[in-house]
């Protein structure tokens, strides 16, 4: 198979010396998907469109932020001796656990200044984002980087050796992680859209199964992967976190489930 054999180039092409990397252009590519799918429930509820992108930008500020500053936390040894890496951002390290977090935070702002229901808007986000991260993720294939355990079955990618985890410097081919989360990714996203576009649903369940939906995504992927990472009572850090976003996820469905107002032509 070519991509046992296949190493992918970090950049795709360059301008006057500056070179344009597959890591970001992807994630550039994954944005603007996530955006028109965010701006077909929005269109429908009849909000103003520089209203939404304004939350959009702010939102945007607030994940990048979040993703990278827990990036950086996890691995604050490294980057206590590397500070410099902290800004290379285009060599990946962005954590979508700390993306999620920096970005509600600024959701939750704009929405007080628009007066905004938080909830409704939450769930129109939900729905775009696994569209977002399933794309996102082939950024990780490009920069050779948060693939899993070693494999012989026909799924395994090449790793150069420059890239191997330490302690496997002796496979070539391991678990494409982020492929497997792509997929689950998309699946999610066709069910979330399915699910929000029903005209029964109830507000704010949306986030709550995409919150659900997505912990038990990575916490069962964290078993696949090699990459450090604090391990606390036998779990990656990761799993624990997904612990708790499960935990937060099915807390707010069975409280949206509940007979609430919905008020699906407003915000």
């Amino acid at each position: 198979m070519f991509w046992q054999t296949y190493v992918p180039e970090p950049v795709f092409f360059s301008v006057a010396g500056w070179p344009v990397y597959w890591y970001g252009l992807i994630m550039l590519v994954a944005i603007v998907a996530a955006y028109f799918v965010s701006r077909y429930f929005v269109r429908r509820a009849g909000i103003e469109i520089k209203q939404w992108d304004n939350l959009i930008f702010y939102t945007l500020i607030g994940g990048f932020i979040g993703a990278r500053l827990y990036d950086v936390l996890l691995e604050l040894s490294y980057y206590q001796q590397n500070p410099g890496d902290i800004f290379k951002v285009w060599q990946g390290g962005l954590a979508i656990h700390g993306g999620i977090i920096g970005g509600a935070i600024a959701v939750y702002i704009i929405c007080r200044k628009y007066n905004w229901s938080f909830w409704r808007v939450a769930d129109w986000l939900a729905v775009a984002l696994p569209l977002g991260q399933a794309i996102g993720r082939w950024g990780n294939y490009f920069n050779q980087e948060l693939y899993g355990r070693p494999t012989d079955s026909a799924f395994g990618i090449f790793i150069e050796a420059e890239n191997r985890v330490s302690a496997y410097e002796g496979s070539a081919l391991f678990h494409p992680t982020f492929l497997y989360e792509s997929v689950l990714n998309l699946l999610l996203f066709v069910g979330l859209f399915w699910a929000q576009s029903k005209a029964n649903f109830k507000t704010g369940m949306t986030i709550g199964l995409y919150l659900t939906g997505y912990g038990f995504i990575r916490f069962f992927l964290e078993m696949v992967k090699i990459d450090q990472t604090p391990i606390y009572f036998g779990l990656r850090w990761p799993q624990w976190f997904s612990i708790l976003i499960v935990a937060v996820g099915v807390g707010i469905t069975i409280y949206k489930r509940r007979d609430l107002p919905n008020p699906k032509k407003s915000v």
